[in-house]
């Protein structure tokens, strides 16, 4: 016994099948984008936190390279940090042009070159935001500023922090 179809029956099994794989191929496309969204957010986030980590050790070694200084200096800080809360000063090796480049601290910049105060007796080199583009100048002679900052608490504790925190609020170190 054999099952025949007109050809308007067979032309409607057929385009059954067609919906259906196309269904398939749907939700297979669309599985595959949101698997690459889920992988984008989940690697952007590891990035996130491997920056700020990056960002919180380089915001202790600027710390000890100052602990250091004042050591040195019969508990002095370099001249240019103030104790004002309501500026910052963003460390580098620039003079000018540090209005704004400091989005962690609401308030008036000042640039304060670090460069002959740290370099080479503390640090070996500036540290430089890892979001930042890394200058080629850190050891030449033009400016660049850091993405880090310093201040003095009205206490006279010094304060160090990133001008460029991702997933925490803020890195900042008081000592």
């Amino acid at each position: 016994m054999s099952i025949e179809f007109t050809e308007a029956e067979g032309r409607g099994i057929q385009r059954r099948f067609i919906c259906k794989e196309l269904f398939l191929y749907l939700a297979v496309a669309l599985l595959l984008i949101s698997l690459a969204v889920f992988l984008f957010v989940m690697v952007n986030e590891y990035f996130k936190t491997q920056r700020d980590q990056e960002r919180s050790t380089e915001v202790a070694v600027i710390m000890d390279a100052f602990a250091r200084y004042q050591k040195d200096h019969d508990g002095i800080f370099p001249e240019g940090i103030d104790d004002d809360f309501s500026t910052v000063q963003v460390l580098g090796k620039a003079k000018a042009n540090c209005d704004g480049v400091c989005p962690a601290f609401a308030s008036n910049y000042f640039c304060f070159d670090a460069h002959p105060v740290l370099v080479p007796e503390y640090l070996t080199e500036i540290p430089v935001d890892p979001k930042l583009p890394a200058p080629a100048s850190v050891v030449g002679d033009e400016a660049f500023l850091s993405g880090y900052y310093v201040n003095k608490t009205i206490s006279g504790q010094l304060m160090v922090g990133s001008c460029f925190a991702e997933k925490e609020r803020s890195i900042l170190v008081v000592e």
